[in-house]
């Protein structure tokens, strides 16, 4: 009886390492994710000329939008 037990614990102690680990993985991707995300669009000197341009109304929305897009595809 007391062996059965045993191995369900264990059993139980695995699935939640797992688990852990697995979350932990998960939080260090999207990290990483976020930070070249992050890095990619705030170095990308068209981008801010284009942000510029927008703010200061040489553009509209949709042009900075779509100006955007085609900035963003070419990478």
């Amino acid at each position: 009886m007391m062996n059965g037990s045993m191995a369900v614990m264990s059993l139980g102690m695995w699935i939640w390492m797992f688990f852990l680990i697995a979350l932990v993985a998960v939080g260090i991707y999207v990290i990483v994710r976020l930070a070249v995300k992050s890095q990619n669009s705030s170095n990308d000197p068209s981008l801010s000329t284009l942000r510029q341009r927008f703010a200061n109304g040489e553009l509209t929305e949709e042009e900075f939008k779509q100006k955007k897009r085609v900035l963003q595809n070419n990478k």
